[in-house]
């Protein structure tokens, strides 16, 4: 059973070591937030910016 868990042990470790994953999840993460901000910036412009040129048309 020795044997056998010293061949498992150094797979296990360079997965959860593996540096190129945690760099992909905070890629992802990153371009999840940067989505999302440019999704709430240009609501607030479409509320603000845009409705108020279209209540000026109206007077």
């Amino acid at each position: 059973m020795t044997g056998r868990n010293k061949e498992i042990t150094p797979h296990v470790r360079n997965y959860r070591r593996s540096p190129l994953r945690s760099n992909k999840n905070k890629e992802i993460v990153h371009f999840y937030f940067k989505k999302r901000i440019k999704h709430l910036v240009f609501k607030l412009y479409k509320k603000f910016f845009l409705l108020s040129r279209l209540k000026n048309r109206w007077k």
